[in-house]
């Protein structure tokens, strides 16, 4: 029934043979065992399910039964293939009261709809110019490092990591707003990211429900972010005007159909979703590759000298990322390791089968680029090596071997904004440093909204 991997026990996981139409998918633990076990270590639980069990297991989490995916053209089934029947999973409550009816968590029709209108935010042109204030934020971030770099003090690259995506996206968001209205809209966004992780951390999320100080706290949060944006929203409404920024577009596009604007509530909503979804992933990807960096010299000695080749010293410019190919590869092979999106949900709305096995409507189906990022389709697939996505390797993959973003329809939208961000960042931070982990700290994934570096990743900077 089982073929083992190339890779050998412990390497890749076991490949499961497709069933026989109608039959269950093995059943892995007990429900209680298996609820615990998701909770404590989602992401040690699904890579040892999938290598015991096969590449499509049953889970049964109390009320709830899911069926979790590792195999790349089942993946492809879910999301590409059959993905009208296959919803969004059930989004809890407390993430719907901060996203309203944002692209992360609306569903059907009015989906396709804020998909079509928001799509030309993530433009070319777009993109291009707010390349400069990309450049221009990692810059002030790197001259702040100057003194803990001249003094050998070590200092945590992810928090910085946060705090740099953070300005960058308020700044493509809104563009002049004061530096006042930028501090309060960072720390509402930190206060509810932070609730969000945590209940995603948790082995008792709906706690937090009955935490009184937690529950102020949140709600003061959502209260003064909506005043903040909402005000924001109106001040711009009166001069419609195009000032370049996100929102600007969000404002001005229509519907192509009936010709009708945007709601500010339904503004309000994606303003949200790209504030609250968009930096944390953006600084836990720039993380992990700083951090993978540090661990793997070879790989930081090539991306050096393709930068002092192409760069010769001046700042990146986004013409300038064509060029970059081995960034492109580091970028991209770190996020086949530590993907900020480490699992996707979709629920089925009718019965349907993958692979030959009965999946019950009103099931969960879990796809987890964790575990399939670390499958027989990568050989070593521990290991840190960009040379995987050369132009020539990539053809030797089945398309859904590698979805950091999702995929089908459902894909990340803001994926170049976040990549051309990504690569800014580090191809200036890696011109300019040499960053080396602390003695003795223990960098870990903790998996919660996104794939966070537990306790951050502790660096000395040395200058190049």
């Amino acid at each position: 029934m089982t073929e083992t991997s190339p890779d050998g026990p412990g390497r890749g996981f076991a490949m499961r043979s497709h069933g026989k139409s109608g039959e269950p998918p093995p059943r892995a633990l007990p429900v209680v065992r298996a609820h615990l076990q998701m909770r404590r270590n989602p992401l040690q639980f699904m890579l040892d399910t999938v290598r015991r069990y096969g590449d499509i297991v049953r889970i049964d989490l109390g009320f709830q039964r899911a069926y979790l995916l590792a195999r790349p053209d089942f993946i492809k089934y879910a999301l590409q293939d059959h993905r009208k029947n296959f919803a969004r999973g059930p989004t809890t409550r407390w993430l719907k009261a901060v996203w309203g009816e944002g692209l992360v968590v609306s569903d059907g029709e009015f989906w396709e709809r804020q998909r079509r209108l928001v799509q030309p935010v993530f433009h070319h042109k777009r993109l291009a110019a707010i390349s400069a204030s990309i450049t221009a934020e990692t810059q002030g971030m790197m001259d702040s490092w100057n003194q803990a770099a001249d003094l050998g003090e070590p200092f945590d690259v992810a928090s910085e990591m946060r705090t740099l995506t953070t300005r960058i996206l308020l700044q493509a968001l809104f563009s002049s707003q004061s530096d006042e209205d930028r501090k309060a809209l960072s720390h509402c966004a930190a206060v509810l990211l932070g609730d969000v992780n945590d209940r995603m951390s948790s082995m008792a999320p709906s706690i937090y429900d009955c935490l009184l100080p937690r529950t102020i706290l949140r709600s003061r949060a959502i209260r003064s972010l909506d005043k903040s944006v909402y005000r924001i929203i109106a001040e711009r409404r009166r001069g419609e005007e195009d000032r370049g920024d996100m929102l600007s577009l969000l404002l001005l596009v229509r519907d192509k159909d009936s010709g009708q604007e945007m709601g500010n509530r339904q503004v309000r909503d994606e303003v949200m979703t790209l504030l609250l979804a968009g930096f944390e992933s953006t600084s836990n990807a720039l993380s992990w590759t700083l951090y993978l960096l540090a661990k793997n010299p070879r790989v930081e000695r090539r991306l050096k000298a393709e930068l002092d080749e192409v760069l010769a010293g001046r700042t990146p410019t986004f013409a300038d990322l064509l060029r970059l190919t081995y960034t492109k590869m580091v970028m991209e092979e770190s996020l086949r390791l530590y993907p900020p999106a480490y699992k996707f949900t979709r629920q089925a709305i009718e019965d349907d089968e993958i692979g030959g096995y009965a999946i019950p409507a009103g099931s969960l189906v879990i796809m987890s680029p964790w575990v399939t990022h670390r499958s027989h389709f990568w050989p070593n697939p521990e290991a840190f090596e960009p040379e995987r996505f050369s132009p020539d390797r990539a053809e030797e993959r089945p398309r859904f071997a590698y979805f950091p973003f999702g995929g089908g329809q459902r894909s990340c939208m803001g994926v170049e904004f976040a990549m051309m961000e990504a690569r800014l960042v580090l191809a200036m931070i890696a011109q300019r440093y040499r960053l080396s982990l602390v003695d003795g700290h223990h960098v870990a994934p903790r998996a919660a909204l996104t794939l966070q570096p537990r306790n951050g990743v502790m660096v000395v900077a040395g200058r190049r």
